[in-house]
């Protein structure tokens, strides 16, 4: 049974209150007090009073007092106050409705009008309340409605927002050409390392603002994810051009003594029913072609790249099997000592065998499985088959010959690396300095920290880290000065140019001192001719690897070699 609503009757007189009782007993719960003073404290202990009967003319505490009281209360001000007078008093009636009253009862009493009147103030108030609840829910609703659809950080859509919202305006505008471009920050985490979040959502809001700026009200703009943004805006209103000159101008505005560089991958839309995660995925396929080139900032998708998203899909959806059906085998290729022209050492690549497209070769899988984590699990599948051999020619009584294999920068994220590697080495009962480990210049750029801890256990344990690519970053030196590996391996780029620049080689002398001095041995990858052999030799690097002794083998032409 529901509770029935409250009522404070306030009056001095007792005849009073007992016919307003009278009238009002059976509709409702009935609290009394004789003057204001006491109906204060009443109000103290009922706080579920729903309306007050109050008369003016009262000792101590008048009725025109207790409601300027209860105006100055914001929690008592909401209950509603029906004053008691005598019949034609206006002076009071209008008194009492400048400090609150919402109606009066007069005397004598007539039940019926009384009742009639308290009721109708009830539901005034109640209606009141309803009308106050829903516009509450509704500014909930639309608050709710707002986060959902917005990147609370920047204010604009959201992912799946935007995607309703593109494909909502290309069907009501189309008679005009529209692109799709998808943005991201290189290196955004580097900011985020060197001058804290609060810097880099400053560089996120900064572009968030830009776009309400230029494409406001002609476009759609969001955020997909940390540093990834997309816009569509009308071709013939807006250049890619554009937005990058504004989005540097409010780079510049946060004065960092950093470069920030944002790339673009945009998408003409010829066919609107092509699904809008397509349209991003090709943007975004557009984009990853320009990844790193300072020189270009924008890249446009065409059929070319089509090609190789198809190409892409076609690998991953072919990925697994392979690996389960060892379709990838382990090539050696030989590193030579250079004063003895000796094998020394190896490294282990890995080819692609595949049943039905023959040879895959690393340069389109590799990349691609580094982006989508499926690095991981080659990786460990090399190590094993890797391990496996080291395990043969050990038990075959062969000459020890140690290799690398490669470690990417993906593997360095996982906590128990290094405990992998270890139990991998006990599993096969190898020693340590059997098996090294290449590590990328990237994966210090990307973690310096984790990298150096990691680096740090392993070579506690035994193992031997290679620096990969030595020169392929533009934080080459300050790996070298931090990053205590045993060997340094350097980037065939710097190879290449030996043949038609003197200050290639002048670079290649000076790192090799370095790296001397710092007690690290050198090998020299990417070597092709005699000459670039003879110069190596020349300026005493250590050890060479490539196609001038041998290109990558198979494992047994690679035992022939060696044995």
């Amino acid at each position: 049974m529901d509770k029935r609503p409250e009522i404070l009757i306030v009056d001095d007189s007792k005849t009073n209150r007992a016919v307003l009782r009278g009238i009002f007993k059976q509709n409702y719960e009935l609290v009394e007090a004789e003057d204001g003073e006491i109906a204060i404290q009443v109000l103290e202990s009922h706080p579920d009073i729903a309306l007050i009967l109050l008369d003016i003319n009262m000792p101590r505490m008048n009725g025109y007092e207790l409601l300027a009281y209860l105006q100055q209360d914001s929690q008592l001000s909401n209950i509603p106050v029906v004053i008691d007078t005598e019949f034609g008093d206006e002076e009071s009636e209008l008194k009492a409705l400048k400090l609150g009253a919402m109606d009066f009862l007069t005397k004598p009493y007539n039940p019926e009008i009384v009742l009639h009147r308290v009721q109708n103030v009830m539901a005034k108030l109640q209606l009141e309340q309803q009308h106050t609840e829903q516009r509450m829910n509704e500014k909930q609703i639309k608050e709710l409605r707002y986060q959902a659809e917005h990147d609370l950080m920047t204010g604009i859509y959201q992912r799946e927002t935007f995607y309703t919202k593109t494909v909502a305006m290309l069907h009501a505008n189309t008679d005009i050409k529209y692109m799709l471009i998808q943005w991201d920050i290189e290196r955004f985490k580097v900011i985020n390392d060197l001058y804290g979040t609060d810097v880099g959502d400053a560089v996120l809001i900064g572009i968030a603002r830009t776009f309400d700026d230029i494409v406001l009200g002609i476009g759609t703009y969001g955020r997909l994810t940390a540093d990834n943004f997309v816009c569509c805006v009308p071709k013939d209103r807006i250049s890619v051009e554009q937005l990058l000159k504004q989005f540097e101008k409010s780079f510049c505005r946060l004065q960092l003594n950093y470069q920030i560089s944002l790339y673009a991958g945009v998408y003409d839309i010829h066919n609107i029913e092509v699904p809008i995660d397509q349209m991003c995925d090709r943007a975004c396929l557009a984009l990853r072609t320009i990844k790193g080139n300072y020189m270009k900032h924008y890249a446009m998708y065409d059929n070319k790249l089509r090609e190789t998203m198809l190409e892409e899909q076609y690998i991953v959806s072919e990925m697994q099997s392979a690996l389960e059906e060892h379709q990838f085998d382990i090539y050696l290729q030989p590193i030579y000592n250079i004063a003895s022209e000796q094998v020394v050492s190896a490294e282990a690549l890995v080819r692609w065998h595949h049943p039905d497209k023959g040879m895959i070769m690393p340069g389109l899988f590799i990349p691609l499985f580094e982006r989508n984590g499926f690095i991981t699990k080659l990786d460990a599948y090399v190590w094993e088959r890797t391990c496996q051999y080291l395990k043969k020619r050990k038990t075959e009584g062969k000459k020890e010959i140690p290799i690398s294999v490669n470690v990417s920068r993906m593997n360095l994220y996982n906590p128990n690396f290094c405990e992998d590697m270890i139990a991998l080495l006990q599993k096969y009962h190898l020693d340590a300095r059997a098996l090294k480990l290449e590590i990328t210049e990237s994966a210090y750029i990307d973690n310096a920290r984790q990298l150096l801890e990691t680096m740090g256990k392993l070579q506690e344990y035994g193992f031997k880290i290679l620096t990969d690519d030595f020169g392929s970053g533009y934080s080459s030196l300050n790996m070298l000065k931090d990053v205590p590996a045993d060997i340094l391996k350097i980037d065939m780029k710097f190879i290449d140019d030996l043949e038609h620049s003197d200050r290639a080689g002048n670079i290649l002398t000076s790192v090799i001192r370095m790296a001397k001095w710092l007690d690290m041995s050198v090998v020299a990858e990417g070597v092709e001719t005699k000459r670039q052999f003879e110069f190596l030799r020349s300026i005493e690097c250590d050890d060479v690897q490539g196609y001038y002794f041998s290109r990558p083998l198979p494992i047994d032409q690679f035992e022939a070699l060696v044995d």
